[in-house]
């Protein structure tokens, strides 16, 4: 799945689930929900400007490469513009790379508190970050009575390692002066980003980005589970239901005392 379907994905469930609640209760959830709305967005113009930026890096590199055999051959070819057609694209790449992970932490933070926003807070299982909805989703779950359903645990472990960690250690808090940044790549495969370290010691290592195209899957998948969770639990929303949809429901929340 890609960013575009999960948007309307999330954009249909918003409009179904919405119109069950009374007026007020209504617009709160369209304004929670709504949020990660916007960061979806925003992700699908990422990454459709990380595509655009690699398929003109990899032609800028094959000119480039052509250039320098063509004057291998005595051709007079001037390379400075191709080389620095390169190091321009170089930049872009990096730059939609890391604006990826950065709003990708963003959209699951968005997801953790629509999460706790629709069921309420529960007893020290605060879900006002991805990385604190992954510790405690079992426990909130407990308290409020509801069904995991199956991956959702695991999908969210995944994306902590995977995303808010690579966000956190390599790229908003990174502070090691000697760190450098390089790309690798395969003809015609995808583009990953390199964290290497200027005069490398025994403990040093490099961590390399994940694939931009697997994380958009992962976070994809991710989202259907946070809906199939929540359609699982409707009864058990904080969220004032219309008195004329409460037949509909078809399910009550039983609270462990």
């Amino acid at each position: 799945m890609r960013f575009c379907d999960a948007a309307k994905m999330w954009a249909s469930f918003i409009d179904r689930e919405r119109g069950r609640f009374d007026i007020e209760a209504n617009n709160r959830f369209g304004s929670a929900f709504g949020q990660v709305s916007r960061y979806l967005t925003f992700m699908t113009l990422v990454i459709g400007r990380h595509h655009s930026t690699v398929a003109a890096f990899q032609e800028a590199v094959r000119a480039e490469d052509d250039g320098w055999g063509r004057r291998t051959k005595g051709e007079p070819i001037n390379i400075t513009p191709l080389n620095d057609r390169v190091r321009e694209l170089v930049w872009q790449v990096q730059l939609d790379v890391e604006s990826f992970y950065l709003f990708a932490k963003i959209l699951l933070g968005k997801v953790a508190n629509a999460v706790e926003f629709y069921f309420g807070p529960g007893r020290r299982t605060c879900l006002e970050s991805h990385d604190k909805l992954r510790r405690h989703l079992r426990a909130f779950a407990e308290q409020k009575g509801l069904t995991l359903n199956p991956g959702f645990v695991s999908q969210a472990e995944n994306l902590q390692q995977t995303v808010v960690e690579y966000r956190d250690k390599q790229v908003e808090h990174q502070k090691n002066p000697r760190t450098t940044h390089v790309l690798g790549y395969e003809t015609g495969g995808p583009i990953q980003m390199f964290s290497t370290k200027l005069y490398p010691t025994e403990r040093d290592g490099q961590v390399a980005s994940t694939d931009v195209s697997v994380l958009e899957e992962q976070l994809c998948a991710y989202l259907e589970k946070v809906i199939e969770f929540i359609e699982a639990n409707r009864g058990c929303t904080v969220l004032k239901v219309n008195d004329s949809n409460l037949a509909q429901i078809g399910m009550s929340c039983d609270v462990p005392s």
